[in-house]
C-alpha cells in the first residue's frame, strides 16, 4: 500500500518537525510560570 506508506512517512516528518518546536513552547512555558511564582 503505498498511500498508507506515504501517510506514514508524512506523520514521522510532521512529528519530527513539531516535536522539537513543542517542546520549546514547553520549556517557556515552565520558565513562564516559574517567574509567575517568583513574582508572587
Amino acid at each position: 500500500m503505498p498511500a498508507a506508506l506515504l501517510v506514514a512517512a508524512f506523520h514521522e516528518s510532521f512529528f519530527k518537525t513539531i516535536s522539537p518546536l513543542f517542546g520549546i513552547f514547553l520549556c517557556f512555558f515552565q520558565s513562564f510560570s516559574l517567574f509567575k511564582l517568583l513574582k508572587l
